[in-house]
């Protein structure tokens, strides 16, 4: 498993000091204020993913600050609402008071302190290192939130991201960063992987693994894979499969066990892009 690289680019609700007291404002100081606002980032980020996408002898590159500080799942020149970095959260909430949004002065000084150094990261361990797979993991929303593509829908169990259309075909203008037959077989690698999982939840998750929906595209995915030749995609959980998102809580013994199926999963996958 030496030879996949394993991505968690969401995973870290970490936000310094100094971006933390740009946010709260007036509230800075306010230490009840600060957890809130702490907690609404966490949970809008990727919640326990580095643990889920724990694979036992792969290599993992974990985001260290949350992706409301930066996104490196992003472009580096994103300067949209949802880009590098971001104005609002997901809700299409402000995470600034009123004329307290980082100035272009103060976004660059954040990209070279962690979206730069975050890709150097990848970079070089693909440089020396070598893989035959790069696995990008997230989790998403059970319900499309309001700056999703999906807003209001529900959401499947798993979803691959190879870059295609919904049966891994290619779509005009860009080639996907997974073959389409592969990216099929990828699908039904998950669908065994977490058929366990999915029938289990199946009253409140719909118990789909879907090719590139709600999203298509892996930034990551993309921009490490193709140029240096190795397959690369991401994957997406449902967090109603393991997360109470009123509570913020883990549900029983979901963590562990998403842990044991993405393990599965991902050597099955290598396999599959052995042969």
């Amino acid at each position: 498993m030496d030879r996949l690289l394993v991505i968690t680019p969401h995973c870290s609700g970490q936000v310094p000091q100094d971006v933390l007291a740009q946010m709260l404002g007036d509230a800075r100081d306010d230490l009840e204020a600060r957890e809130r606002l702490l907690r609404r980032v966490w949970l809008q980020g990727d919640p326990y993913t580095d643990v889920m996408f724990d694979v036992p002898g792969a290599v993992a590159v974990h985001a260290t600050v949350s992706r409301f500080v930066v996104d490196v799942n992003r472009a580096r020149d994103d300067a949209g609402p949802n880009g590098v970095v971001k104005a609002t959260d997901f809700d299409a909430a402000p995470l600034y008071p009123p004329g307290r949004e980082p100035d272009p002065t103060e976004v660059e000084e954040r990209l070279r302190r962690y979206w730069d150094t975050f890709h150097a990261t990848v970079e070089r361990l693909i440089a020396e290192r070598g893989f035959d797979l790069i696995l990008v993991g997230h989790s998403m929303s059970g319900t499309g939130p309001a700056l999703g593509p999906d807003s209001g829908a529900r959401r499947p169990a798993v979803t691959l991201m190879t870059g295609g259309d919904e049966a891994g075909e290619p779509v005009p203008g860009r080639r996907p960063s997974v073959e389409p037959a592969l990216a099929r077989e990828l699908r039904r690698l998950a669908e065994e992987a977490f058929a366990p999982l999915l029938e289990a939840a199946r009253g409140t998750v719909d118990p789909v693994v879907a090719l590139n929906r709600p999203w298509s595209v892996d930034e990551l995915s993309y921009r490490h894979g193709p140029p240096h030749g190795v397959p690369a995609f991401g994957l997406e959980v449902n967090r109603d499969l393991y997360l109470d998102e009123s509570t913020g809580r883990a549900l029983p013994g979901r963590v562990p066990a998403l842990r044991a199926a993405l393990s599965a999963f991902a050597a099955a996958a290598l396999e599959a892009v052995r042969r």
